[in-house]
């Protein structure tokens, strides 16, 4: 999610080099935005091997799924 929050501020600032600042504020407030995370966003980071077995019997998933809608909400403030 990172890099495709890198994506949409450079991006954003490429529409804002494009047209000015107050004609990308207009645009970009009149736009509809979609986010979304699927399974394989938990699959991938927490049943793989990117943390360690000892460190999936020390996280629940429910502590991984809090630190990963934390992460995502952060991500979002950020760009917004």
């Amino acid at each position: 999610m990172d890099a495709q929050t890198d994506n949409f501020e450079n991006s954003r600032q490429d529409i804002i080099s494009s047209i000015g600042a107050p004609a990308a504020l207009t645009l970009l407030g009149k736009a509809i935005f979609f986010v979304a995370m699927g399974s394989n966003d938990f699959i991938n980071n927490y049943l793989t091997p990117v943390i360690s077995a000892a460190e999936q019997k020390l996280i629940t998933p429910e502590v991984f799924v809090g630190t990963m809608i934390s992460r995502f909400r952060l991500q979002l403030t950020v760009i917004f």
